[in-house]
This record gives structure tokens, C-alpha cells and sequence, in this order.
């Protein structure tokens, strides 16, 4: 008996919910037209630059000293070259011995 009595409301108010009036007083004037501009796509690069301030420090500093005096005759790296440990950094003539040539590597301190 209560179940007959549940499905008859349930089953009443679908129907009701289903069977709502219409909106015929809608507003059916028409929407003004907003100007536009159209234009042909074209793939272009587009230029994205930040400019920032700062002030850097490195993680870890060298301090470059030869082993022994000389001159030095040929220098293979540049400044703010990035370097690795073992990499050959200069070709030098110690002052003892002008014909033996003797390299500096980096070795971290």
C-alpha cells in the first residue's frame, strides 16, 4: 500500500514537472548587431621579450693560479666560458725550460 502510494506521487510529480507552461511572453525583440573587423589568418613570429634586473652570484667560485711561473702561449678558453673539470685551459713555456710545455686543467677547490 505505501509502495503504491510513493510510485503514484513520484509518477504525478514527474508529470507535472514535465508538462510546464511554456514562456510565451519571451522578449522577441531583435538583438542589436555589434561591429566587427575580420581579418585574414597569417602565421607571423611574434617578438616575446622580459626584461628583468638582477644580480647574480655563482654557486661555486674558482680562483685560477698556475703551478709553476712561465708565459703562458695559448689560452683555450674565452671569459664566461663554462668549463669542466679535467678541461686543458692554457699552453705554457715555464721559465726553466723554454721548449717544455706544461698544460693547466681545472681542479675544484
Amino acid at each position: 500500500m505505501i509502495k503504491n502510494v510513493i510510485l503514484s506521487t513520484l509518477a504525478i510529480a514527474v508529470l507535472a514537472g514535465c508538462s510546464g507552461k511554456k514562456d510565451s511572453d519571451k522578449d522577441t525583440s531583435v538583438v542589436e548587431a555589434i561591429p566587427v573587423k575580420v581579418q585574414k589568418l597569417e602565421k607571423e613570429n611574434i617578438a616575446r621579450t622580459l626584461d628583468y634586473t638582477a644580480n647574480l652570484q655563482a654557486d661555486e667560485q674558482v680562483y685560477y693560479a698556475p703551478a709553476a711561473t712561465g708565459r703562458i702561449e695559448k689560452i683555450y678558453v674565452e671569459v664566461g666560458d663554462r668549463i669542466k673539470k679535467g678541461q686543458l685551459l692554457d699552453e705554457s713555456a715555464t721559465s726553466r725550460s723554454p721548449v717544455k710545455k706544461s698544460g693547466n686543467r681545472i681542479q675544484p677547490g
